[in-house]
């Protein structure tokens, strides 16, 4: 017998030809460049106001005289170092987070529509009767959501440090009072490169609930309602739960690392160079991720698309 003339494309192929069509379709859609725009703005702005908020609250009229300030070498007083200090970390961290968060919430909304708009558009039919099984679509998929993670990422990163360093640079944090350094330049960098590099996590297992409430919903308006709902409430519960509380909601697993950096940029000596968070700030969003994809991946494979 002769060779099968169109044979079937085996799995690892499949993947990569779900994920590059994913890419390409999330690459055209205009609303990420508007997320670009939106994060941008953000981070541009947020990270100089705060700046700008917390150098007032340190100047010599303040009531209560902050010992801890920004420099780049030891001053004599609280007073020299305010009129010539700097610490572009601080800014970086502030707009990290303002960043970070918005992303969070708009990434919601964007993996949201991933499955039901396909359903809703009648596409999802047409993708399902090529070689393509529906666990492909969704590996493709959460590829597509994982890189996109990435992207907004650096996008709030590279306009955090653009805006630190517009404001006034990078040095070591200085404790004013006794004119001694609290962590120095390389050390805060060290701690912004990790929080680089896990942020992206975070993001990733946010877009994988979207993901879930994509196959979840019936129909994109559903899906994309729900999410922003949700993103309104899980903001809330950001902004008033405290301590370990406050670990029960995934919205901060994306600005706790950031609130870490924001903290020895502060020179807040009682908080000290631990790196204990950032294997937390890995296992748990990637288990959590892998969790939402699981069960995204029950419901898509039960999932009537004929009707």
């Amino acid at each position: 017998m002769g060779a099968d003339p169109h044979p079937v494309p085996s799995r690892g192929t499949r993947l990569v030809r779900a994920m590059r069509s994913e890419m390409r379709k999330a690459s055209r859609r205009p609303i990420l460049l508007t997320y670009i725009v939106l994060l941008v703005l953000a981070a541009a702005l947020v990270g100089p106001l705060d700046y700008a908020t917390e150098r007032e609250s340190q100047s010599p009229t303040a009531p209560a005289t902050v010992t801890h300030t920004f420099g780049e070498e030891p001053a004599p007083s609280p007073v020299a170092t305010e009129e010539r200090g700097v610490n572009g970390y601080f800014v970086l961290a502030s707009s990290g987070r303002a960043g970070l968060i918005l992303a969070a919430i708009l990434l919601l909304t964007f993996s949201a529509v991933g499955i039901s708009g396909e359903a809703t558009g009648g596409t999802l039919r047409l993708l399902l009767t090529r070689p393509l099984s529906r666990t492909d679509l969704l590996i493709g998929r959460a590829a597509t959501l994982l890189l996109t993670s990435i992207v907004l990422v650096l996008v709030v990163a590279i306009t955090g440090w653009l805006a630190g360093l517009l404001t006034g640079g990078y040095g070591d944090v200085l404790d004013a009072e006794y004119g001694t350094i609290d962590y120095t330049a390389g050390q805060l960098t060290k701690v912004s490169l990790l929080v680089l590099a896990v942020a992206p996590l975070a993001l990733f297992a946010i877009a994988c609930f979207g993901l879930f409430l994509s196959v979840l919903c019936d129909n994109s308006a559903t899906a994309v309602t729900s999410a922003v709902l949700l993103g309104l409430v899980l903001f809330f519960l950001d902004l008033v739960l405290i301590g370990q509380a406050s670990a029960l909601n995934f919205l901060s697993w994306v600005d706790r690392p950031v609130r870490v950096l924001e903290s020895l940029a502060l020179g807040h000596s009682d908080f000290g160079l631990r790196l204990d968070w950032v294997l937390p700030a890995i296992v748990v969003p990637v288990g959590t991720a892998l969790l939402f994809l699981i069960a995204a991946g029950f419901v898509f494979r039960r999932r009537d698309i004929h009707s």
